[in-house]
């Protein structure tokens, strides 16, 4: 397959990180308005810390899924 034939990754890539960042803002929107202003500091601070840890996860899956999509295209290059 030539350069002109091979998909665009990149717009892929692109478009995977653009969802991934608004899920991100969602569910930060979504917990603050759930978490309110007089919400338990313990509580506040647990919820917060979790959804640290889920948006780092996701941040995590994100960056494995780039790379081996940069992997797959480097294979296509060396194979083609």
């Amino acid at each position: 397959m030539n350069e002109s034939q091979a998909p665009n990754y990149t717009h892929q890539l692109i478009g995977s990180l653009i969802v991934a960042l608004l899920i991100v803002v969602i569910t930060i929107t979504v917990v603050t308005a759930r978490i309110g202003v007089d919400a338990d500091d313990d509580a506040a601070r647990d919820r917060s810390e979790q959804l640290e840890e889920q948006q780092q996860e996701a941040e995590d899956r994100q960056e494995e899924a780039a790379e081996r999509q940069e992997e797959a295209v480097e294979q296509r290059e060396d194979d083609g």
